[in-house]
């Protein structure tokens, strides 16, 4: 029964998404990023590649850079729920959609089930199951962000913390670092929030063994928890490379986009513009908002008006009921239960303003709150983006205080407790309706699945596919263009991942949360302009074919025409339509010299900066002096050098560009360690610093 009704709640609530399940999707964005994620976790599974570490997470999109799984989320946990379904379809888009309703059903189930634990009511906990699993921040980021969907581990996993912590026992402990696992691996995002609030969630466990000096406890919980050792080696696996991608790459999110993303208290009202319920509402919040950010999804964190009355009144009665107990009366589990929720509730509240209060609708402030602290002490939240999301974990507590209301208004009310619910849920329903028509089309599939078999010999091939967007973001300056487009422009590189999943090639091309400055600029230069050395350098990076598409060059006025010489395209063709030109590089000579290191290359002007008083990073001029070209693929991308000041040595790593050409000098910056301060580093004292190339 409460399967059924997890599956018409979610038809109900996302309606007429189950219409248009083998032909919603769409062409730029996230939610062909999730949708080539899933796709590409199936075939490293199929293919053996997952069990292959670089080769892994080396994925097939930004070909030759290294980690390029690790720039976004990998999903691995979620992508099991979704391969029975595409090897059963052999449909993306049909198994995408189908994979996000399962998402709404899953969680409703998880949810419903921890509350009940802890209810033993069916009727309350069905109204907080419907809380956690549908709600503003979840509408808010669908479908769009499907990755977010993946909910359905989190209410368990504290459920289980509860359980393991209230009295360590290997059963529950086993079950606990089980789920927290699973949690990780399928989201990185709830895998960082759950690191950061679960020790708010076991502290007052914690504080009342130690006021009572049951060391007891502290032993078992140590010998139980070493149970969790089981599953480091899948954590490490999956995590590591995160950790070396964002190092070596210096990818880290600062301060101040994260400030762009945190919480002001004006969001915590502002419903989605599209509610039934609140669209006047919200619409009418447009010219209060900072920065017109009204429409941004992770600026949308209202609770509605039935649940947030619901968690007063649950929040009212568990105060009343503690008021009530003499001192001898207390009942420790319960009071356990009350005090980690409320640490949790608390914990994602002030996480979900960043690093900086905002106050009541600011775009800046200054008073540094704990997400500023953790992020100078820590890596933890280095490549964080969106601080809002913490509300994700906010709900579980929320959805439980909710249930607790609700099953104190069913008992006391003098109204027919069915009638009561009847009601109640009606309401949660309506605050929950979001007209949508999921009309979009990704006419790159069906284009792409109609001419399917003269695309064969692109299968495990490299390429790269013009326009690029990515690289046209960075030379918007020349061009004149409305702020809407700057802004969507690199979405349409997503649509290269959908080609991909049909083709199974692996493109130079990518989308992502992170894109490296060196392969936008070198796409770039590509985009409107293609001769022989262009032809050659591609050849000399291992690309095999160059895809022209003639239709997204001409479709669109903010793109300058494409250019290439007709001999040139001529000698190279190996398919044409009107939509695509394909060029076989290999039917190019290629005639390029690739430098050495040793011979080739010398660093000049090294100077070592300091922060607060220790070596951070050094900078200097790399200079190519021979008429040669140096590429850089996967793991070689990272340079090991070593920098001796006196009698110190100091190892780093030189993260080199795509490609260094003939006689090319170049900036150069290497770390020692991540460079997140709001001052000016000192300059070193350098002049007995010496740099070496290996």
């Amino acid at each position: 029964m409460v399967a059924a009704l997890a599956t018409g709640c979610t038809i109900l609530l996302t309606w007429p998404f189950v219409l248009r399940l083998s032909t919603f999707y769409k062409d730029a964005g996230d939610y062909p990023l999730n949708g080539w994620i899933l796709w590409y976790n199936q075939l490293a599974l199929t293919t053996g590649r997952v069990f292959h570490h670089q080769a892994y997470f080396n994925s097939t999109q930004f070909y030759s850079l290294p980690y390029s799984l690790a720039y976004s989320e990998h999903l691995f946990i979620p992508s099991l729920l979704f391969d029975p379904l595409y090897w059963l379809t052999h449909h993306l888009i049909l198994s995408v959609n189908l994979f996000g309703l399962i998402t709404f059903s899953l969680t409703f189930l998880s949810s419903y089930y921890t509350l009940n634990y802890f209810m033993k009511n069916s009727l309350s906990s069905i109204l907080g199951a419907m809380v956690f699993t549908f709600n503003p921040l979840v509408f808010s980021h669908f479908p769009d962000h499907l990755q977010l969907m993946n909910r359905y581990f989190i209410p368990p996993l504290f459920l289980l913390a509860y359980l393991f912590f209230k009295e360590p026992r290997w059963k529950s402990g086993l079950l606990f670092f089980l789920f927290f696992t699973l949690n990780a691996l399928s989201v990185i995002y709830f895998q960082l929030m759950c690191v950061l609030l679960l020790p708010l969630f076991f502290l007052p466990f914690l504080a009342v063994h130690l006021a009572n000096r049951n060391w007891k406890y502290f032993i078992h919980l140590f010998q139980h928890s070493l149970i969790g050792l089981l599953f480091l080696p899948l954590l490490l696996y999956f995590n590591l490379p995160y950790l070396e991608f964002s190092t070596r790459e210096q990818a880290i999110r600062d301060l101040d986009y994260n400030r762009i993303l945190s919480a002001r208290g004006i969001d915590w009202v502002s419903p989605p513009a599209d509610s039934l319920v609140y669209q006047r509402f919200s619409k009418s919040l447009y010219d209060w908002k900072v920065s017109g950010e009204h429409l941004d999804v992770d600026h949308t964190l209202f609770l509605n008006m039935t649940p947030f009355v619901l968690f007063l009144l649950g929040i009212v009665w568990w105060i009343s009921w503690m008021k009530k107990r003499k001192p001898g009366d207390w009942n420790v589990e319960t009071a356990l239960f009350f005090f980690s929720n409320i640490g949790i509730l608390l914990g994602a509240l002030v996480f979900s303003f960043g690093p900086y209060f905002l106050g009541w609708n600011n775009d800046y402030g200054t008073f540094r709150l704990p997400f500023y602290s953790l992020y100078k002490l820590t890596s933890l939240l280095d490549g964080f983006r969106a601080p809002t999301r913490f509300q994700f974990i906010f709900y579980i507590p929320f959805s439980i205080f909710v249930a607790c209301g609700a099953q104190q208004l069913l008992k006391n009310s003098k109204v027919r407790a069915s009638l009561l619910f009847s009601c109640l849920f009606l309401f949660v329903l309506l605050e929950n309706i979001h007209p949508r028509n999921y009309q979009e089309t990704a006419s790159m599939f069906e284009s792409v699945k109609a001419k399917q078999t003269d695309f064969h010999f692109l299968k495990d091939k490299f390429t790269l596919h013009l326009p690029s967007y990515a690289g046209y973001l960075l030379t918007i300056h020349d061009v004149r263009t409305p702020s809407d487009f700057t802004k969507v422009a690199f979405l349409k590189e997503s649509t290269y991942l959908t080609w991909q999943t049909l083709t199974e090639e692996r493109t130079l091309n990518g989308y992502s949360g992170y894109v490296p400055d060196d392969l936008a600029t070198f796409l770039g230069s590509l985009n409107e302009h293609l001769d022989e050395r262009a032809i050659n350098e591609l050849s000399l990076l291992g690309i095999n074919y160059v895809v022209i598409h003639k239709k997204l060059f001409t479709e669109s006025p903010f793109l300058k025409p494409f250019r290439a010489s007709k001999t040139l395209l001529d000698l190279g063709r190996v398919f044409e339509d009107d939509e695509t030109l394909i060029l076989d590089l290999g039917k190019y000579s290629t005639e390029l010299r690739r430098c050495s290191l040793g011979t080739d290359f010398s660093i000049d002007n090294p100077h070592l900066y300091a922060v607060d008083g220790e070596p951070n990073y050094c900078d200097f001029v790399l200079k190519n002096h021979g008429d040669c070209y140096l590429p850089s693929q996967f793991q070689h991308r990272y340079l090991p050098l070593q920098l001796e000041l006196g009698n110190q040595v100091y190892a780093a790593y030189l993260k080199l560009p795509l490609l260094i050409k003939p006689h090319q000098q170049m900036d150069a910056r290497v770390f020692l360690r991540p460079l997140k301060v709001e001052f000016a580093p000192i300059d070193f004292p350098a002049y007995r610093l010496k740099v070496r190339l290996p």
